[in-house]
């Protein structure tokens, strides 16, 4: 049997603040949503699981913060064109105007 960590089956590290960030339901939701789902915008999202844009945006901020998912437009902004995360696209603020996706595996 050979020896595996988490984090080679996942490909993703979680530190304290991710699993703080992660512990709200709906951004557990949110980040499922995206990997099942891929690139959607905050509306669509807020649609798909019953919830308002407002909210959703706030939380996809909360996701973006910890590095669980990114905003497109911002990235392509900065220049940090990476490999793509889970995506979410939020056309509710002018803040949150990107395309967001989850950290690959």
């Amino acid at each position: 049997m050979s020896s595996t960590s988490d984090s080679d089956l996942t490909g993703v590290r979680l530190d304290a603040s991710a699993l703080r960030v992660l512990a709200h339901p709906l951004r557990s939701r949110l980040l499922s949503a995206l990997r099942r789902g891929g690139p959607a915008t905050a509306t669509e999202l807020a649609k798909t699981l019953g919830t308002n844009s407002g909210a959703t945006s706030y939380h996809l901020r909360k996701l973006e913060s910890v590095g669980l998912v990114a905003d497109k437009a911002r990235a392509r902004a900065s220049g940090d064109c990476g490999a793509p995360l889970p995506t979410s696209t939020s056309g509710t603020q002018a803040t949150s105007s990107g395309t967001r996706t989850p950290r690959p595996p």
